[in-house]
């Protein structure tokens, strides 16, 4: 996904109050936002202690206390929450659904790792949205299908699943990634740029003890490729349970 595009077809869909936040900004806002962005996405959704969550935050309002008077920017989380929700508004949801903070956090990494094709692990118990949050986002990434103008515009991913169990094995996850790559390849350089190949492996903490340890070939498929962004394939992977990837993944 283009920085560029993203941010112009994200203005179209904003209110006043937000385009007003985002309007004419210098270069320096704009390297602020996304650093506020970054350390958000690579640090503090990473942290699952409140009380460090807290500690990080504070820490990052210190700092931009020292720039109060430059930017619109007054809380290291209010940037993060403005896009979260610009986000799952734009998403239909039953009326059932409550938008709390774990369904906008995971709508939002998803969104963001998988446009940009950052593989994704989320580790939460069950019952704590991350199955429904990929459902609204395989539900809402459908390009020009999509019932939404702002995803409308955006790539369609092309789901590659497999649920793990603990007879799986290591040639049958090797196999869903082939399959993406390969279809991948199909596509015309045009219509890469429209579609996302993404493989979803769902029920990972079952392989994670499986005595035919297939986890070990993920490590290997996820890996950064040096291969231009338009032939890369998207990564989610769900699990209700944390383990030792590197224990799990290096054990040979």
């Amino acid at each position: 996904m283009k920085k560029d595009y993203y941010l112009k077809e994200k203005h179209n869909e904003l209110n006043e109050d937000d385009k007003d936040f985002y309007e004419k900004l210098d270069v320096c806002t704009k390297q602020v936002y996304a650093i506020n962005l970054s350390i958000f996405m690579a640090c503090y959704l990473r942290i699952s202690n409140e009380d460090q969550r807290k500690e990080l935050n504070q820490k990052m309002n210190n700092i931009l206390a020292q720039y109060n008077d430059d930017f619109k920017v007054k809380n290291f989380l209010d940037l993060p929450l403005k896009e979260q929700k610009f986000i799952i508004d734009n998403i239909k949801l039953d009326k059932d659904i409550v938008k709390d903070g774990a369904l906008l956090e995971n709508v939002f990494s998803l969104f963001i790792n998988i446009n940009c094709k950052v593989p994704i692990f989320i580790f939460e118990k069950s019952g704590d949205s991350k199955s429904l949050s990929m459902q609204l986002i395989i539900k809402s990434m459908k390009g020009t299908a999509s019932n939404n103008p702002f995803f409308k515009k955006l790539p369609k991913i092309i789901v590659h699943y497999y649920q793990c169990s603990l007879s799986s094995k290591s040639k049958e996850i090797k196999m869903i990634f082939d399959k993406s790559r390969e279809t991948l390849s199909f596509l015309s350089e045009e219509d890469k740029k429209k579609n996302i190949s993404l493989v979803f492996i769902d029920k990972i903490e079952r392989a994670a003890i499986s005595v035919n340890n297939p986890l070990k070939v993920i490590n290997k498929e996820v890996e950064c490729e040096q291969i231009k962004v338009e032939d890369q394939i998207a990564f989610v992977g769900l699990s209700k349970e944390n383990f030792d990837e590197s224990l799990k993944m290096n054990k040979e």
